[in-house]
């Protein structure tokens, strides 16, 4: 038999779970108008266990090289928009607007041989989407459609932020850093 046998519990994913709940609403209030708005919360839990190894003992089996760790992520996600279209159908225009925050913990825990880690810094998320939209019918053959888009992104992510490739003795990470960004869109389309 091999010097080492694991047993299968002990490394890996050991949990994952998720969670979602949402709320919405419509509402008419006059003819040709149509607005709308909703609410979601989700939440996402996993958990890891893994094994530090060591050049010395690197087939030793002990719970003093055991590490875990647990990633809770919550997320409130809201949006509201209205639509108005005429009652000949000529044209219509419309506008959305939709914020997502979430916010991850990390908490490690380690096996007495290993240095406890220090306090992993939450993971920050944000989002906010603003849009404008409309469409003319020119002709029955012909259709014009017009969109202008805003959104504004910002992570903060540990794993990323401030590593740069060489950070680490032991890994070799990539260099990138969390995403951020300002965009906007502007979209014309004949159908």
């Amino acid at each position: 038999p091999p010097p080492s046998v694991f047993p299968s519990e002990c490394l890996g994913r050991t949990e994952a779970n998720g969670q979602s709940y949402t709320v919405d609403a419509s509402w008419v209030p006059a003819d040709g108008w149509t607005t709308f708005a909703f609410y979601t919360y989700s939440r996402f839990s996993t958990d890891q266990a893994s094994r530090s190894w060591n050049n010395t003992n690197a087939q030793a089996i002990s719970t003093a090289q055991d590490w875990s760790a647990s990633l809770r992520y919550t997320d409130n996600t809201a949006g509201l928009g209205a639509r108005f279209a005429p009652a000949s159908k000529q044209w219509d225009a419309g506008m959305q607007y939709l914020y997502s925050g979430g916010t991850g913990r990390t908490s490690l825990s380690t096996g007495s041989a290993l240095t406890a880690p220090t306090a992993v810094p939450d993971l920050e998320t944000t989002l906010n989407s603003f849009q404008l939209f409309g469409r003319y019918r020119v002709n029955k053959n012909v259709l014009l459609r017009f969109n202008y888009a805003y959104e504004k992104y910002r992570t903060s992510d540990w794993a990323y932020d401030n590593a740069n490739a060489t950070s680490s003795n032991n890994v070799l990470l990539t260099g990138h850093q969390s995403p951020r960004y300002d965009a906007n869109v502007f979209g014309v389309t004949i159908a």
